[in-house]
């Protein structure tokens, strides 16, 4: 685990090599390898572990700040949801981790696999009366979708889902900064913010930023 431009990053990748993929021969494709490599990371434990050391930091981080006195600001978290607090994985998978956007909104309508680290951290963190935003990059025509998605998946009791209105090019990292501060504008203090891509992460508006790892977005 390393810290980088203000966040927590574990080195999914490096990991991957840890754990030893098969080995394939020099004539095979390099993306059969590359795939192999991911399920291996995934499928021996290596991903979960990871996930969950980063929830675990930033659950140390806010048990900490929650030691001070927070008033009079009402104590917050922002979690993004894709292959942060929903796992998208079989989906990516069964299309050899190439981006498939089709399929992706379809998988939505099906599936709602939380990841676990994700929901403990979801849960531990409602029982202590912090409120919890959803930033999403998503598109607001998904709003009704992602909503039974998180409620499926056991995410009940949030304070707010943030969708990016239909058609804006607004950049991810600017659009996510804007949201955290309208957040901050509304008397919240953002404890941590928590995301598996660094434009989740940036802009700050939050105490302290956390990166979840995920090699598994390809082309």
């Amino acid at each position: 685990m390393t810290k980088q431009h203000g966040y927590i990053v574990l080195s999914g990748l490096a990991l991957i090599l840890a754990q030893g993929a098969p080995v394939q021969s020099q004539d095979a494709p390099k993306k059969s390898c590359a795939e192999a490599a991911l399920k291996t990371f995934h499928d021996r434990g290596a991903y979960e572990r990871c996930v969950q050391q980063v929830f675990d930091a930033a659950w140390e981080h806010i048990e900490r700040a929650r030691q001070g006195d927070l008033s009079p600001a009402k104590a917050a978290i922002v979690l993004d949801v894709d292959d942060t607090s929903i796992s998208n994985y079989a989906l990516l998978a069964a299309d050899g981790f190439c981006m498939n956007y089709e399929h992706l909104y379809a998988s939505w309508e099906k599936e709602a696999t939380p990841i676990p680290a994700a929901l403990e951290f979801f849960k531990k963190a409602r029982a202590a009366g912090i409120e919890v935003f959803f930033i999403t990059g998503r598109s607001e025509r998904h709003r009704a979708v992602s909503e039974a998605q998180l409620a499926k998946a056991g995410y009940a009791g949030f304070a707010r889902l943030t969708l990016k209105p239909d058609g804006d090019r607004t950049p991810s990292g600017q659009y996510k900064a804007a949201a955290r501060k309208q957040i901050l504008n509304e008397g919240y203090r953002i404890l941590a913010n928590i995301g598996d891509q660094p434009a989740d992460l940036e802009g700050g508006n939050a105490d302290r930023a956390f990166l979840v790892p995920n090699p598994f977005y390809g082309g």
